[in-house]
């Protein structure tokens, strides 16, 4: 007997998996690169409710691909039905080498940065713990390590333990955001906030501050990964993505509303660390409360991230795809227990070998992230025609937009990071022969 997944998530944690992974650090840092493509403050909040809109389009879409096959994997799934296995299988060796395990080192890193920030003399992210020749390991690299291995670990041991801590700490991050926002509204601030649509922006501006804004939506397409652990798939995806945008999306606007009540744009250009200082100002010594705050949303990005990621892999070794790892769940604690612990690993070597020059892969594979992402609303589109299915918001064109929205910002992605864009495909095409080794050999035990 095939042994299954275990359905642990209902609305509530399925909600959360999806607000928890989306608010990491990207709001709490992102506002002075977003100021210095758009000057004007009613502009920023469009600029924002616009990459909302998109990254809505984006949920409904995949909301339509969990109705059409609620099966684990996700992206990888959709692909691989619409496209083939060859595409499919492109796509999950960029998801694992970089897009999900340089996520995990990269918001792991930001974690133990504020982590040092509330204990700077001994965890200070450039405190050196250990020095051999050209080689140096920081305080902050042990802390993401540290914060690496307790969730993976907790993962590891149940579906349903990591979907508690999920929930958890997307509460606890929603408080604090609250109680920052609490404390804003209550505080007089040196700024009005005038709304007006003079001075507008022009458009190859208005697009390069949406790759930042959308950048900080990231993530919500994560929940499809693990559409078998869902209850009820179809109708909890749906309710979990939509409700969970909104939720993120309102968040954001009355954080981006506080910003720009307290400094003036020529400020908040010059700032990489936006909330610390505005906190700051509110209050004496509020930087520290807003370091907390940031632990948290990351902790709960974290925790979504070795969560979901894991079952994209399951569903590749299922196809016979994924070197060496058969597709078997754990004995006892029925989690895909091999791809948890490879994941964590690889996000260890990364964290330790990469010193921060994963960014450089971030940067390079991002032209062809969009792409494979911009896949999804062609998809809906190919496998609709096998089989139809009732949840159609505004067929076909929610997924066209969510596409050409994506195959746009690709396309600026390209035209501003040209050399970076053409390493992030040569990556993509280097697996090639990989594929082919891969599919010469047996297929690895299934469950």
């Amino acid at each position: 007997m095939k042994k299954q997944f275990d359905q642990v998530m209902g609305v509530c944690s399925a909600s959360s998996m999806v607000v928890g992974i989306i608010i990491g650090t990207g709001i709490f840092l992102t506002a002075g690169q977003i100021a210095t493509y758009i000057e004007s403050p009613t502009w920023i909040l469009i600029a924002w409710i616009t990459g909302g809109a998109i990254a809505t389009t984006g949920a409904i879409t995949m909301a339509q691909l969990s109705s059409l096959i609620p099966r684990v994997g996700g992206l990888y799934i959709y692909i691989r039905e619409a496209f083939g296995e060859l595409m499919a299988f492109w796509y999950g060796c960029i998801l694992f080498l970089v897009l999900q395990c340089g996520s995990i080192a990269a918001v792991a890193m930001g974690f133990a940065y504020y982590f040092g920030n509330i204990f700077p003399s001994f965890f200070g992210a450039d405190v050196v713990w250990l020095h051999f020749y050209d080689f140096s390991l920081t305080a902050g690299q042990v802390t993401a390590i540290f914060a690496v291995l307790v969730l993976t670990y907790i993962n590891y041991i149940g579906a349903r333990l990591g979907s508690i801590v999920q929930v958890l700490l997307t509460v606890l991050s929603i408080v604090t955001i609250l109680v920052f926002l609490a404390i804003a509204f209550t505080v007089p601030k040196p700024q009005t906030l005038t709304l007006s649509l003079v001075n507008a922006p022009d458009f190859s501006k208005f697009s390069l501050a949406m790759i930042p804004i959308l950048w900080t939506f990231s993530g919500w397409y994560n929940l499809n990964f693990a559409a078998e652990e869902v209850q009820n798939t179809s109708r909890t995806i749906t309710i979990s993505l939509l409700s969970g945008m909104a939720v993120v999306t309102f968040l954001y606007l009355l954080v981006n509303v506080v910003y720009l009540t307290t400094l003036p744009i020529q400020q908040i250009q010059k700032e990489t660390q936006i909330a610390y200082t505005v906190m700051n100002v509110l209050i004496a010594d509020g930087g520290i409360f807003i370091s907390v705050a940031i632990v948290i949303s990351a902790l709960g990005t974290l925790n979504g991230l070795i969560f979901a990621s894991p079952r994209a892999y399951f569903a590749m070794a299922k196809d016979g795809l994924f070197p060496i790892l058969p597709a078997k769940l754990h004995p006892k604690h029925n989690t895909p227990h091999n791809f948890i612990t490879i994941q964590g690993l690889w996000a260890i070597c990364l964290i330790i070998l990469g010193q921060g020059s994963y960014n450089a892969l971030f940067t390079y594979v991002m032209f062809t992230g969009l792409l494979f992402t911009s896949l999804a609303g062609i998809a809906v589109i190919v496998i609709r025609k096998k089989q139809p299915i009732a949840l159609a918001w505004a067929y076909p064109w929610i997924p066209v937009f969510f596409t050409l929205s994506s195959i746009g910002l690709a396309v600026n992605t390209c035209y501003y990071s040209f050399m970076e864009s053409i390493v992030g495909l040569l990556i993509v095409l280097l697996t090639f022969p990989l594929y082919f080794l891969i599919k010469n050999k047996p297929h690895g035990s299934s469950v």
